[in-house]
């Protein structure tokens, strides 16, 4: 079976999916992207994407928000016109200084990662550049006013793909703030200067050090503009007590995030109850039987439960066209296709001419394995793509794809109609993910 859900650069949208945002990108050939994060994003409301879902990550860019709405309210004698004097906006002002944070607890990873163990290092972003970056390095030179971000960076296109970048539109989502603008963090300053105080500032909080040790260092930066950190730093130890061992800071703010992100309420509560971490081999598909059996009169699980057995079984089809490439169309077993007639598409919950209800009205014309090939084209056309497959001479099946791309197991898998494991998850294994951080 084609894994369509696994490359991360399609995955960081944080609005509809538009799949035109992905026409240089060879990957989810059926277009089934479009539907499956339209349904998922319904259940978890956009607070987690494909790529959000390490609840360490949240803590981090929890933390770093915070700092930067003490800096934009010009508390403890800061502000972003003494610590950042270039002419430039203040998104990318904000934007900068999020990545200097980030970094700074990527270079107290590399200045005592001998005490890491893979366990704490698992999911902490930019460790492998960093060794690359700072092999020989001895201290962290940190240039405020340094404009070109290139050189302030870890990661390659660290604003979109760093830690305040890929959480981003969770915390949108959530209403932390909207854009990196002062207005919109000074709209929800009711949350910042209560709750989220609270789990940062207060004395049992294990961010409270860490906090005075990241305003002292800010202020500092006001004044020299350039800063080296060592190794042996109160700063980088102080990141490291915060951070190393994500369970100390998750006790903390455990009740905080299943309140943020709504797995208290609502199908996401449903959902969430059924993902039984003892169970490794619990697969989506059980999960949202679950769900419906729990809730049957749901119309989002009505609706998961009913498309996504289709969409499986279409995309077995697909492989099994790839799979018999070089053969005329005539040869393929005919048996295969007869379950297409009886697909349900209506009744979907979805808003009349919106982009999936388009796709779903595309996917209703797949009736054999002609039309197959024909929608496949026309959704890899709107790509400015090649088709994968298609017909030569209107007979013989001609691949434009390595064969091995699809499971020799298609024939196999069709032989049991839609009673497959589902290929697409609903954004399941991020919420798995965050349930595994966050029941601890």
């Amino acid at each position: 079976m084609i894994n369509i859900t696994e490359n991360f650069l399609i995955k960081n949208i944080f609005t509809e999916y538009d799949e035109l945002l992905t026409k240089n990108i060879n990957t989810d050939p059926l277009g089934f992207q479009i539907v499956w994060t339209y349904f998922g994003q319904k259940i978890f409301h956009n607070k987690t994407t494909s790529i959000a879902l390490d609840i360490r990550s949240y803590n981090i860019n929890l933390f770093n928000h915070y700092i930067i709405y003490q800096i934009i309210q010009e508390n403890k004698n800061l502000s972003f016109k003494k610590l950042i004097t270039n002419e430039i906006s203040l998104k990318e002002k904000i934007e900068k200084t999020l990545i200097i944070l980030e970094n700074l607890l990527t270079w107290s990873w590399f200045s005592t990662r001998d005490d890491w163990t893979e366990e704490y290092k698992s999911g902490l972003l930019g460790t492998y550049k960093a060794l690359s970056i700072w092999e020989s390095e001895q201290t962290y030179l940190i240039n405020f006013s340094e404009r070109d971000f290139n050189k302030i960076e870890i990661l390659k296109n660290q604003r979109s793909l760093g830690v305040s970048g890929r959480y981003k539109g969770p915390f949108r989502a959530m209403g932390f703030f909207k854009e990196y603008e002062e207005s919109s963090y000074k709209g929800s300053s009711e949350l910042f200067e209560n709750e989220i105080k609270e789990l940062i500032e207060s004395q049992n909080s294990p961010l409270k050090n860490l906090y005075k040790e990241v305003i002292s260092f800010l202020q500092q930066a006001q004044e020299l503009k350039v800063i080296e950190i060592g190794k042996n730093n109160i700063l980088v130890n102080r990141y490291v007590e915060s951070f190393r061992n994500p369970k100390y800071i998750t006790l903390h703010t455990k009740h905080f995030w299943k309140k943020y992100l709504g797995l208290n309420q609502d199908e996401a509560s449903i959902v969430y109850k059924h993902i039984d971490l003892d169970k490794k081999e619990q697969n989506t598909k059980q999960i949202f039987t679950k769900a419906l059996e729990e809730s049957f009169d749901n119309k989002l699980f009505q609706d998961i439960n009913q498309i996504e057995p289709q969409l499986t079984y279409i995309n077995l089809l697909f492989d099994y066209l790839i799979v018999k490439a070089e053969n005329k169309i005539n040869e393929l077993n005919n048996d295969y296709i007869l379950p297409l007639e009886n697909f349900e598409w209506n009744n979907l919950s979805i808003n009349a001419n919106t982009s999936v209800y388009l796709r779903v009205e595309e996917l209703k014309k797949i009736k054999d394995y002609k039309t197959l090939l024909e929608y496949h084209k026309i959704v890899m056309n709107k790509r400015s793509q090649m088709p994968w497959i298609e017909l030569k001479n209107d007979e013989i099946l001609k691949t434009n794809i390595a064969k091995n791309i699809a499971s020799n197991k298609s024939e196999e898998l069709l032989f049991k109609g839609l009673n497959n494991d589902w290929l697409n998850d609903y954004y399941i294994y991020s919420i798995r993910n965050i349930k595994r951080g966050l029941e601890i």
